[in-house]
């Protein structure tokens, strides 16, 4: 992800530029965009000061509610991409569940993925929609509590 330092910057500086009810609609929105993912959104809205509990839930609120919309969409977007290649991103992704299962592709997709792409690729190799929501939530629900805990520990230490 060459572009994440970028990406991050160019979230750090529109939400320091907007007031504060806007910066959090921002950060809503943000969390809310696949591929972005509370991974490019958490850290950098606690270090310009904004509230780190607010930051915790409306990020995962705005990422989890775009997931559900993924997968409950699941039907109509895998016809859309039936006739697509597989990329790196779903070759990674089937890789995972094909060795560990959903459990580990739900903790991975943050990083590995995207949340979304992950979510769609369970329900197409098999998966219930109740397990995958379930592991996405709990896996969105452990990225936004640790990153938080991380963001703040790091600030602590370096102040």
């Amino acid at each position: 992800m060459p572009d994440a330092p970028l990406l991050t910057l160019t979230i750090q500086d529109t939400l320091t530029q907007a007031n504060p009810l806007i910066a959090y609609i921002l950060l809503f929105t943000l969390a809310a965009i696949p591929f972005i993912e509370i991974l490019l959104v958490i850290p950098p809205a606690i270090t310009l000061g904004m509230d780190p509990l607010l930051v915790t839930i409306i990020a995962f609120t705005g990422n989890t509610l775009t997931l559900l919309l993924a997968i409950t969409l699941k039907t109509h977007l895998t016809q859309r991409w039936a006739n697509t290649p597989p990329n790196k991103r779903w070759q990674r992704a089937q890789q995972l569940w094909t060795k560990h299962g959903l459990g580990a592709l739900a903790i991975a997709s943050p990083l590995a993925t995207g949340t979304h792409l992950a979510a769609l690729i369970a329900l197409l190799l098999g998966s219930t929609r109740q397990h995958v929501t379930a592991w996405m939530i709990a896996s969105l629900a452990a990225w936004s509590i640790t990153l938080t805990l991380l963001t703040l520990t790091g600030l602590h230490t370096l102040t």
